[in-house]
Order: C-alpha cells, then structure tokens, then sequence
C-alpha cells in the first residue's frame, strides 16, 4: 500500500470546502447549482446567500440539489486514506476500465440511483440498462457527472505524484 503525502492530503481536502464559508461541506451535505458547482447545506439555506457564489444562478429560479455523487466521492476518498477502496470504486461496471481519468474513459454518468458507468460503454447499443440496478435508459438518460470526474481527476492525479 502506498503513503499519501500531507500535500495531497490538503489537494483533496481543499475540493470539498465550501466556497462561501470555507467549511469542509463532506461532513454537512453538499448541495449543487445546474453547473455542478458546490455549496454547503449552511449556506444554501442562509438568508444572504441568494445564488451560486461561482456562477450566481440564482437560487429562487433553480433551488441547489443535493448532490449525493459528490458525497459518494467524499466517502470514497476519507476510506482511500485508509485502504485500497477507491481504485474499485473508481471502476465502470461494465469494462473495468479505471474511472478516474475521465478524459480516457468518455466521462462519467449515472442512472437517477447515482450508479456510474463509463461513457465508453453507454455509446455501445447493447447497454440500454443500468449494469447495477437495471433501470431502463430509454425512460430516463444518464446525466454526465462532472462532481465525479472532478474528483477521479484529483485521485489521479494524486496517485501520479506517489
């Protein structure tokens, strides 16, 4: 197994800070503009926060989601610190092929169950079907996740440096 450096520690860290209060959002839940761009659960719900502090979508024409695929990263990469799990949760269900170098592998989707695949193998016609859960993809398309590859771009790199 290999050591994280206390640098790449904090390059990590540094991905799930609130860009308004500088607070680690991980902890709290982490909402979601349209854009995919990051804001606490605190801030989302404050007062005088009326929009998206990085591109200023306004917040009463588009309420922030929840953006659980960026917990999920959170999750993944406090357990990496602590075993080899994120090289298996970075991995398309359908190809193997490693997930955290999303310019190699088409990018990342997700079903509306935050199961991701490879953009590879959703262009292939066979795979109509979540490969986790089954969900059709004919009644709902999977939505690229850019919190996702952010994150397995950052792992990546990360691993790169080791």
């Amino acid at each position: 197994m290999f050591q994280i450096s206390n640098r790449a520690r904090q390059s990590l860290a540094g991905e799930f800070e609130c860009p308004v209060c500088n607070v680690d959002m991980s902890s709290n839940g982490i909402f979601a503009c349209s854009n995919d761009h990051w804001i606490c659960r605190a801030c989302v719900g404050h007062d005088t926060i009326a929009g998206c502090p990085s591109c200023a979508e306004e917040f009463a024409q588009r309420e922030p989601t929840r953006c659980y695929t960026a917990e999920r990263v959170a999750d993944i990469a406090r357990q990496h610190f602590v075993s080899q799990s994120f090289d298996r949760e970075y991995e398309c269900p359908v190809c193997t092929e490693d997930l955290s170098s999303s310019s190699d592998c088409g990018g990342i989707f997700a079903c509306s169950n935050d199961h991701w695949i490879c953009g590879a193998c959703l262009g292939h016609d066979a795979i109509s079907r979540c490969p986790s859960c089954a969900e059709d993809f004919a009644d709902r398309e999977p939505r690229r996740c850019y919190t996702a590859e952010r994150i397995g771009d950052v792992m990546g790199k990360l691993r790169e440096r080791l």
